[in-house]
């Protein structure tokens, strides 16, 4: 949050904060009345007596879609509720989404703590706390990323070219060939909050080109020397006892302007360059 406000401090008018969750809602004006609503219909084809399969279409489309990233980005699907009385809490509960190290109930204050869900009760408040801020900060920090100035030669020389660390020498990385599939599967904003695991990356490379051809088994040992390579860069960082992993600052400063640049043409490069 403070390298967020230290870029764009002239920007922000103020900042909110809250105990619990703060939601916005809004409306979509242009859909809000009728003739809008028939306006986007006709442009799109859809005549009123088709309206409702239609509609009912998209619907199962977005469903499907939601329910297919999030079995990619968590490995559970979502899980639908048919009341508005169900307990969200204890469902969130049972699929164990957040996890910190903390002893077990009614345990002595010095034995020795494990890794354990996050609890219900008021006992684990802190520890929420904690948990959500450096969520909220992740995020913070990756937005503040789009407003870097550096120029990309030299966000780039420190990790195109080779050098030894701990007396073993890295190879340099290769951006914009055989390591820029990998590259832009670490920047998924979903990692930001979860970490990056082996078996996320998996998923998400199976399909590429970077992990055809292997076996579960050869692409699990191929990222993990990946991963390597990548800590020995300095562009993620290892949470403590997990085998889970964050971007670093050069880590969202990278993927960011190597994304930008990917999705740029060459007449925006020209332009910027000019």
């Amino acid at each position: 949050m403070k390298k967020l406000v230290a870029r764009f401090g002239k920007a922000v008018k103020g900042v909110l904060t809250g105990f619990d969750r703060i939601v916005f809602k809004g409306t979509i004006l242009p859909l809000a009345h009728e003739d809008g609503a028939m306006s986007f219909l006709g442009a799109r084809g859809v005549l009123n007596r088709d309206y409702k399969k239609w509609m009912l279409a998209q619907t199962d489309a977005l469903v499907k879609a939601v329910d297919r990233y999030a079995t990619e980005q968590s490995g559970k699907p979502i899980v639908p509720l048919s009341t508005w009385r169900a307990d969200k809490e204890q469902l969130a509960r049972k699929r164990h989404m957040f996890k910190v190290w903390r002893r077990a109930q009614r345990q002595a204050p010095n034995a020795r703590k494990k890794l354990r869900p996050l609890r219900k009760g008021v006992a684990d408040i802190p520890l929420r706390a904690q948990v959500s801020q450096e969520v909220n900060d992740r995020f913070m920090e990756e937005l503040a990323a789009f407003s870097n100035k550096t120029p990309l030669s030299d966000l780039l020389a420190p990790h195109v070219r080779s050098h030894t660390q701990d007396g073993r020498r890295v190879r340099a990385l290769d951006i914009s060939g055989k390591d820029r599939e990998l590259l832009q599967a670490i920047s998924d904003p979903a990692f930001t909050v979860s970490g990056i695991t082996n078996a996320a990356l998996r998923k998400k490379l199976c399909s590429k080109p970077w992990g055809a051809g292997r076996t579960d088994k050869q692409l699990s040992a191929r990222i993990t020397r990946h991963l390597r390579l990548l800590r020995d860069h300095g562009l993620i960082r290892k949470i403590t006892n997990r085998h889970r992993y964050h971007l670093t600052d050069k880590g969202r400063q990278l993927t960011t302007a190597l994304s930008a640049v990917l999705a740029a043409s060459t007449e925006q490069l020209l332009q910027m360059a000019a």
